[in-house]
This record gives C-alpha cells, sequence and structure tokens, in this order.
C-alpha cells in the first residue's frame, strides 16, 4: 500500500502524479475565448393611427426571356407601317408566349397588320388558330371580338365572290356565315344575299329554302318583310326584288 500524490492509498505499483492543465497565459500569446455579445433587439413599431391602411405590396410581373424585346420590335415595325416585318415577330410572340400577359396585345396588332396588308387568307387563318388555342389567355369581350371578325372576313369574301360571279361559292359563303356565327348581326343580310345568289345561280329551290331560313332564323328583323315578298315572287316564277 503505497500513498500517491492526493494523500490516497492505492494498491500495487505507485502512479505518478497527475498534472492539471493550467489555463493559457497572456504572456504565452493566445488570447481567452471571447464571450457572444447579446444582439439589440428591434425597435417596437409605433402605433398606427385608427383606419390606417397598409399600401400595396407590388408585384413584379415575370417576362419570359425575348418577350420584350420581340414585342418591342414589332411594335416598332407596326407604327413604321413595315407590315411585312411586324407580322412574322407578332405571329411568333404569339405561339411562344400564350399564356403571357402581352400575348392579347399582340394578337391585336397581329390581325391588324394583317388587315392593313390586305392579306385575308392569312388573317382568316390567324383568327381561326387564335379561337382554337386553348393556352391563349383570352377574356370573354376578345374572344366576342375574334368571333365577330370571323364572321366579317366570311361576309367580304362572299361578297368579293358575288362581285366575280361565282354564284355557287357566293351563296355557300352567305351561308356559312350564318352556321358558324348563329347570332352574328350580319346573318339576315348573309341569308338574304345567299338567296339572291341560289337565284343568279338558277336553283330556285335553294333559293326558297335560304329564305325560309331567313323567316324563322330572324322573324323580328327588317329584311323579314322583304322574305316575305321575295317568296311570293319566287313561287310566282319573277325575279327577286332588289332589297332597299
Amino acid at each position: 500500500m503505497v500513498d500517491d500524490a492526493r494523500g490516497v492509498r492505492v494498491r500495487g505499483r505507485a502512479r505518478a502524479p497527475t498534472r492539471r492543465a493550467c489555463p493559457p497565459s497572456r504572456a504565452g500569446g493566445q488570447r481567452p475565448a471571447r464571450r457572444a455579445r447579446p444582439r439589440p433587439r428591434p425597435a417596437a413599431r409605433p402605433p398606427r393611427p385608427p383606419g390606417h391602411r397598409a399600401p400595396p405590396r407590388l408585384r413584379r410581373r415575370s417576362t419570359p426571356c425575348g418577350s420584350d424585346a420581340l414585342l418591342a420590335e414589332a411594335r416598332a415595325a407596326y407604327r413604321a407601317g413595315d407590315h411585312a416585318r411586324a407580322i412574322p415577330r407578332l405571329a411568333a410572340l404569339v405561339d411562344r408566349f400564350p399564356d403571357h400577359a402581352t400575348a392579347q396585345h399582340a394578337a391585336d396588332l397581329w390581325l391588324a397588320a394583317l388587315d392593313h396588308a390586305r392579306r385575308y387568307d392569312e388573317l382568316e387563318r390567324a383568327v381561326l388558330a387564335l379561337r382554337r388555342n386553348p393556352r391563349l389567355a383570352l377574356d370573354r369581350d376578345h374572344r366576342q371580338r375574334l368571333d365577330d371578325l370571323h364572321a366579317q372576313l366570311l361576309f367580304r369574301r362572299a361578297t368579293l365572290d358575288a362581285e366575280a360571279l361565282a354564284w355557287p361559292a357566293c351563296a355557300t359563303g352567305f351561308e356559312r356565315v350564318v352556321h358558324d356565327h348563329p347570332r352574328s348581326r350580319l346573318g339576315p343580310m348573309a341569308l338574304h344575299n345567299a338567296a339572291r345568289c341560289w337565284w343568279s345561280a338558277g336553283d330556285r329551290a335553294r333559293a326558297e329554302q335560304a329564305l325560309y331560313d331567313l323567316l324563322a332564323r330572324y322573324p323580328r328583323d327588317p329584311l323579314a318583310a322583304h322574305a316575305r315578298e321575295s317568296l311570293v315572287q319566287l313561287q310566282g316564277g319573277g325575279p327577286l326584288r332588289p332589297s332597299d
């Protein structure tokens, strides 16, 4: 039994006294660890007056890459009257970014440029493409304007066929106006013109059918009275009287 350095009696061989780690002194070049300072608390907000409303936060509209530059180029070309340069850019903008906020404005400019350039075949295809595009963000009024524009294009095409004395083509064109857009304001005039085109083509039966359709669809229209007179003339074998 021997006594260790702490005065405790232990059995067997004596152990060397253990040394305790001394704290580092400043003379040795080591710094003591710094204590974390408490962070200052934020100041309390002043009380708001009664009826105060916070200003609305401005949302930053996300713009797809390239749409702004493309729209700027198309606008500049359209204002300069360069419709051949504006039309492909507007068509590409509507095709690439149909769900963007500027797509509706680009579609309007696209149709206007085609109309000014008198490219009516492309205009009709563009209207059909816009009406059938499910991704295009159009409101109800804009879709109604597209329907009215398509009816006007069909009516114009049928009128051009009538001026070219293509009677069967103009008759079917006028009837298509009513078939595709039964609520259009051009419906009564379209059926009346279809009857005249069928009569000029020598098909009295289809001319009478067009007049009967006018009376059935638009009985309160001012052209209904003229349609009744035209039916009497057709049944009597005489020519159609021109409308007033």
